[in-house]
Order: C-alpha cells, then structure tokens, then sequence
C-alpha cells in the first residue's frame, strides 16, 4: 500500500460513515433536521422504532389497566430484565428497572449506612446531579464529602489509578466511592476494573454510574467486580 492509498481508502472509509450517520438520523431518529444535537447523555432521543413501540405499550397499559398492572407488567418487566441481563453480562434476578441511572444512583447511596468518620469519594468530572446526591447524602448524615481533581491531559490509566491511590492515602476514612463508567459530559473512559479491585482491597464500597456504557462498551458486570 501507499501512503496516497491509505489515504484515499480512510477517506472513503469516512466518507461511508457519515453517509450511513445520515441515513440513520434521517430514517431512524426525530430529530430536528436543522439542529445538530451533541449532548445526547443528559437529554437524548430514541429511534423512532422504540418510540412506536413505547406507544403500543402504552396503548395497550390503557386498553386494560387492571389487567397491565396486575398481569401483564410483572412479565413485561421479567422480560426486559432478561434482555438487560443478556446485554451487560449479569444474572437477571440482580436487575432492577429505575427511571434513569441518576434514580439508580439516588436509590443506592441513600440505602448505605454511614455514619461517623465515614467519607465518599467522588471525583470533578462526575455527573453534577450524582455529585449533588452524595453531597446531600454526607450532609444528612454529618459525614465528609471528598472530591478528587482529575485535570487534562490524563496520561494513562496508570495516572488515574495513581491519583486515586494517593487520595485515599489522605482520606483513609473513604467508605464509598463513586465512580462512571464513561464519564460526562468529558467522555472519560475510566479504569473501572482497576479501580474497584483498587477500592475493594481497601474494604471501600463502590457505586458505578454506568449510564454511557450500555451500547458503546463490550460489557460483562460480573468481570468488573
């Protein structure tokens, strides 16, 4: 190959991605063909498959809805569990439905006891309203809130595992850390394996905000424990 010929090969390689991008928000997705949105993890928007079939679902809640919620929607949600269980790698009976991973997030620090010298670690680029929850959680229960400065350019994973370990060196006192997968709205990919067997040898529970990784990640839950 020549340098001219990988050149022209990527280019066209590019050129198929965009066009297959643009068949694909055109027939696929509602969006506003004037506005290019970029921020789909705070507000995003579903193909418009899944939105039909969002309103069949409703229709059919409302056709019946004694029936729906007395019979139908265990099974509905059984059924959704299974497919989630199969796409992330986790046994199904430990998926839970929540509206969105900031619910999930709230549901679980708010269920760990803490109390005393206990801290949690957070980091700056974690999701500002995950970051409200810890903060509203260390202070109802008078315990410390610990934020860890993660400044670009980030090396390598090394330099994050690093920059955790030395944090936790200062806070020994660390019994929760929260972590994301990928983080937002700075799209992070963080050392989560690491750093929960990092966090696990210090007897530190760990809570993931894994809300970006589903469909962009190869996940398997049970490898990352």
């Amino acid at each position: 190959f020549t340098v001219y010929g990988v050149y022209r090969a990527v280019k066209t390689v590019r050129k198929l991605l965009r066009s297959e991008a643009r068949r694909f928000r055109e027939d696929e997705l509602s969006l506003d063909p004037g506005v290019t949105c970029l921020n789909h993890g705070s507000f995003g928007t579903v193909p418009k498959r899944v939105a039909a079939y969002q309103e069949q679902l409703r229709l059919e809640m409302e056709s019946h809805p004694s029936r729906w919620f007395w019979i139908v929607c265990a099974k509905r949600f059984a059924h959704a569990s299974a497919a989630v269980a199969e796409l992330v790698r986790a046994p199904a009976e430990c998926i839970a439905m929540v509206d969105n991973a900031t619910t999930g997030i709230n549901s679980v620090l708010g269920s760990i006891q803490l109390s005393g010298d206990d801290e949690v670690l957070v980091t700056n680029l974690t999701y500002q309203a995950i970051k409200n929850t810890a903060e509203y959680v260390c202070q109802r229960r008078n315990i410390k809130y610990v934020q860890l400065e993660l400044t670009f350019p980030i090396l390598s994973e090394d330099d994050v595992v690093a920059k955790f370990e030395a944090k936790l060196d200062q806070h020994p006192n660390v019994r929760v850390c929260v972590l994301d997968h990928i983080t937002s709205p700075t799209a992070v990919l963080m050392p989560v394996k690491r750093l929960t067997a990092l966090m696990h040898q210090r007897n530190i529970r760990v809570v993931v905000d894994g809300a970006h990784g589903p469909g962009q990640l190869d996940l398997n839950m049970l490898d990352l424990d």
